[in-house]
């Protein structure tokens, strides 16, 4: 099951849509001259750093300077070896080797003991830009939910409780990405 779409979304489709595709367009233009047009191995990177700085432990309170700096990590790191790296990108194994060896030349990985792939502080730090780029992606699509739902504005703040939609209590209306029902 994947997360469920928004029907506001839907209903403001082209709005959102326009800007969704230029923000990224961007941004992943940026990946791409960032990792020399190879973008299997930005995504290589991506899932490894996505375990490094998991959602599931980051610390909620870290702000962007906590996340620059050098201190001792505030969230730590899920391992993902090389073959769960392929199984999820479906990218194949074989490339995925290849990119992860690339990765370790350039400091921007490291393999632990136990076959477990880290990403680095020194990847934290080179690729910088990429991360600024990422949060400019993230402020075009963030000013647009405010401007076109700032109606609902402060039902959605964090700490505040959602108003729910009526006929909506249990989710009835949800749709999932992949087209199904929530």
């Amino acid at each position: 099951m994947g997360i469920a779409m928004d029907d506001r979304i839907l209903a403001a489709f082209g709005k959102v849509w326009p800007v969704h595709v230029g923000s990224l367009t961007k941004f992943l233009i940026a990946c791409r001259k960032t990792f020399d047009g190879d973008i299997d191995m930005f995504l290589v990177l991506a899932v490894i750093g996505d375990r490094t700085f998991s959602q599931r432990h980051a610390d909620p309170e870290m702000d962007y300077e906590g996340f620059r700096s050098d201190g001792p990590a505030r969230t730590p790191a899920l391992d993902i070896n090389l073959r769960s790296i392929a199984d999820f990108s479906g990218i194949p194994r074989e490339t995925v080797r290849r990119k992860i060896n690339q990765l370790v030349k350039l400091g921007w990985v490291k393999k632990q003991r136990d076959g477990a792939f880290h990403a680095t502080s020194k990847a934290k730090k080179e690729l910088e830009p990429l991360t600024l780029a990422s949060i400019q992606y993230l402020s075009a699509m963030m000013q647009l939910f405010m401007t076109t739902f700032e109606a609902e504005a402060p039902a959605m703040q964090p700490g505040r409780p959602r108003k729910k939609a009526a006929g909506n209590r249990s989710g009835q209306n949800a749709r999932t990405d992949l087209g199904g029902t929530a």
